[in-house]
């Protein structure tokens, strides 16, 4: 049976709340959105799953390896950090940084830095585009699907965004 008093004092609760989140207008992450690619061999593919540790490649994996070096046979898949800015016709890509993880999927072992990849994200929404480390053929497939994913927040990508995957 409910509590009528609990009940009350829940509902009072709830009308008086304070927002969640403070933002200053002029915050540069206002308006930005993240969404990722994971990157294995020469295919770009997008994978929402990875910015919650949910992708299908994740799951049923134990994150319990520090480094690749306790996972020798640990197969090797990049991810790419993808911030838009704006929205409708007006959207561009913003930023765009690589992070890595190894899968041993037989023994169903991972090993990842959350921190980097953490600061990755953080990266590509304040703008930074990091991709030069990437293989030319990788970094060509991941221009490709961005492209294919946005046409015209392609076209309103800033010139330098774009010249990094030429």
């Amino acid at each position: 049976m409910a509590n009528p008093k609990f009940n009350r004092e829940i509902k009072d609760r709830v009308e008086v709340s304070l927002p969640l989140a403070f933002r200053r207008v002029e915050d540069p992450l206002l308006g930005a959105s993240l969404f990722s690619a994971l990157l294995d061999g020469d295919v770009a593919l997008m994978d929402e799953g990875l910015l919650h540790g949910r992708s299908d490649i994740e799951k049923g994996i134990r994150w319990k390896a520090q480094s690749r070096a306790e996972i020798p046979d640990a197969h090797h898949y990049r991810v790419a950090w993808i911030a838009v800015r704006g929205g409708g016709t007006d959207a561009a890509y913003h930023g765009v940084t690589i992070s890595e993880f190894f899968i041993d999927r037989p023994q169903r072992l991972g090993a990842k830095d959350l921190p980097a990849q953490v600061n990755a994200m953080s990266r590509a929404l304040a703008g930074q585009v990091e991709v030069a480390a990437l293989p030319d053929p990788l970094r060509r497939a991941l221009g490709a699907l961005l492209q294919e994913r946005g046409a015209h927040s392609w076209a309103n990508s800033a010139p330098e965004l774009r010249a990094a995957f030429a």
